[in-house]
């Protein structure tokens, strides 16, 4: 299950990029582009044979027999909350800002026969948003252009729903491999139900896809790691690191990239497992040229962020003068009540006496890049301020992480 999930993510994200290049980007594909495509092939190619090749060699899994009376309760608990994020989808239009402006409004464009070159000219004379339509990558405008020229007839936002779906699927056959029936019945009820996540079911945002795509990627690699199934490895790079088709501006690839660094430099021999973050680094590389290169091409990159010398001295005298003190406060103040355990997830490893695992170093980086990021924007923009929500919505797939690292430690402790 997890591996046919997997591929039609990765199908869908290769899909997007092929009609992109072929239709939607306008003008002539730059050599990384082409690059960035080549190589999830490849990865989606390496991955399915290794796969194959491995299907033979794998054991039985033996799962316990449980009493499955509150399991159920909670999976058809979970269920609830997807029939009603598709109920809710089936009955309505997007009407969030974004979702109407600029993901769906891209995707209206293309079918219209304008191109994502052309769409910039259309907002270049709006001096603090020429790069609006660019701003994002166009996975998910992709995604509708194309529920629009199969001519699918139900609303658009049901994709959302089918996400939401994906993900507690995900989460729970993930959970179930590794821990009891109930906690992962548990876990999935509890992030299906989450206000946030369900509320981006209904929003036509990238958060989700991207929640889904991250969450998958990352425990592949988690998984890599415990059993060396191979398939696993590659699909878990080329999900992680295509999450930039989806979201662009918060590199937390990066922070995956140098959890598996860790993980696999720590082992304390020199094997050819210290190539894969090598591979994943090469990878993301590309991926990020890739988009960065067209949005470079398009617009007045300056606009966007400035990386001049004293916009980089300004963050670092910030911190003898208080700024840093008042960004993390807002930081804190932001994510409320799930910090407290995302924090004492990664604390587990203290508590275990264990190292780290390739998780809680993902965790760990993951909230250094927001709060790093968070604070150099502050600087940058008048409206920094305003990012609580957004911070809030483009970390929710941390929530399935820490429930299960939290879970995993209780459930532990109790037997």
């Amino acid at each position: 299950m997890i591996y046919l999930i997997s591929t039609l993510l990765l199908s869908s994200v290769l899909t997007t990029k092929i009609l992109f290049v072929a239709i939607g980007r306008g003008g002539s594909p730059g050599f990384f582009e082409y690059m960035s495509i080549l190589v999830l092939a490849v990865l989606i190619i390496v991955g399915t044979f290794n796969y194959i090749n491995g299907r033979g060699k794998q054991k039985p899994e033996k799962l316990v027999v449980e009493k499955a009376g509150l399991a159920k309760f909670l999976v058809i608990l979970s269920i609830l909350f997807i029939s009603t994020s598709l109920f809710i989808n089936f009955n309505k239009k997007a009407v969030l800002w974004d979702a109407v402006a600029l993901y769906d409004a891209r995707a209206r464009f293309l079918v219209k026969g304008i191109d994502f070159s052309e769409m910039v000219e259309i907002s270049k004379y709006d001096s603090n948003n020429s790069y609006y339509y660019v701003l994002y990558p166009p996975y998910t405008s992709m995604v509708h252009y194309l529920w629009y020229e199969l001519g699918i007839s139900i609303p658009v936002g049901v994709f959302y729903s089918i996400s939401l779906l994906l993900l507690a699927v995900v989460i729970y056959y993930v959970t179930r491999k590794h821990q009891s029936l109930i906690v992962a019945a548990l876990l999935t009820f509890i992030v299906v139900s989450n206000g946030v996540i369900f509320s981006l079911s209904l929003s036509e945002y990238t958060n989700l896809p991207f929640t889904l795509q991250m969450f998958l990627g990352v425990f592949l690699i988690y998984e890599y790691l415990k059993d060396g199934s191979k398939w696993k490895i590659f699909y878990g790079i080329g999900l992680v690191i295509t999450t930039m088709w989806i979201r662009f501006l918060e590199p937390i690839w990066v922070g995956a990239v140098l959890a598996l660094f860790i993980s696999t430099f720590t082992k304390k021999k020199f094997s050819k497992e210290l190539l894969y973050p090598v591979l994943m680094l090469v990878c993301g590389v590309i991926e990020y040229i890739a988009w960065q290169s067209f949005v470079s091409g398009s617009v007045d990159t300056t606009k966007m962020v400035s990386f001049s010398a004293i916009r980089f001295l300004e963050p670092i005298v910030g911190i003898f003068t208080g700024s840093l003190t008042s960004i993390f406060a807002f930081f804190v103040k932001s994510w409320g009540l799930i910090l407290p355990v995302h924090i004492f997830a990664i604390y587990l490893a203290i508590l275990n006496k264990k190292k780290l695992n390739f998780l809680q170093m993902f965790m760990i980086f993951t909230m250094l890049i927001y709060f790093s990021g968070l604070y150099f924007v502050s600087f940058q923009s008048v409206w920094w301020d305003k990012l609580g929500d957004s911070l809030v919505r483009g970390s929710t797939f941390m929530i399935p992480i820490s429930g299960y690292l939290v879970l995993e430690y209780l459930n532990g402790k109790k037997n």
